[in-house]
């Protein structure tokens, strides 16, 4: 029988937005776009990541495919 549920938003029980913000900054510069995990965090914080993705390698004329990088995330 369950007797309890936890739902943990990002930052409650355990923070990974700062691993998230490492690895989206890692991915990005390979497609030349500059960003550190620190600002990932403070301006895209709460943006799902195909968005701000999409956004940013189309801001930088980037050729990619979203959902290959979706996967490797």
């Amino acid at each position: 029988m369950i007797k309890a549920v936890i739902f943990d938003m990002d930052g409650v029980i355990s923070d990974t937005q700062k691993l998230h913000s490492r690895v989206e900054s890692s991915i990005l510069s390979r497609f030349g776009v500059d960003i550190s995990p620190e600002e990932i965090t403070l301006k895209y914080s709460g943006v799902r990541t195909k968005e701000f993705f999409n956004e940013l390698l189309t801001n930088a004329n980037a050729e990619f495919d979203l959902n290959a990088l979706m996967l490797e995330k």
